[in-house]
């Protein structure tokens, strides 16, 4: 009786930790506006695929939320470029231009947990691994 007390607990915490980390925001957008998103909200977004091709040649087929609607859904309507910043303090720059013309810029996510920016037909040092937000300018 008490082993199958402990094990319900056990399975209970488990359940509990699962719910409340999905409702954790993991992205967010900041600038001319101010808006978080959480797992559960990004995999609501229609999603496209896109294909990036490293250095090597080498290509991979990814399925995400194009970045354009994710600023669009904060509200955004100017801005200059966007800084993705990663968990570990790194960031990227990407100018409005380039942006507005990318539809295959999408964010995905990784076996981690944690985002991934792919910018097809872009400079690999925008493809943001862990990232965690979208700064406009």
């Amino acid at each position: 009786m008490k082993r199958s007390k402990i094990i319900l607990t056990i399975l209970i915490i488990a359940v509990v930790s699962a719910c409340s980390a999905s409702s954790d925001p993991i992205l967010s957008v900041s600038g001319s506006t101010d808006k978080t998103y959480t797992k559960k909200e990004l995999e609501d977004f229609s999603q496209v695929e896109s294909a990036y091709m490293n250095k090597d040649g080498e290509v991979t087929e990814y399925i995400g939320v194009p970045i354009k609607s994710i600023l669009e859904d904060s509200g955004v309507e100017t801005y200059s470029g966007v800084i993705m910043v990663a968990s570990d303090g790194y960031s990227a720059e990407i100018t409005y231009e380039e942006l507005t013309v990318c539809n295959k810029c999408i964010i995905t996510f990784l076996e981690n947990e944690g985002l991934l920016a792919v910018m097809p037909n872009l400079s690999s040092k925008l493809q943001i691994r862990d990232l965690i937000e979208l700064q406009l300018y």
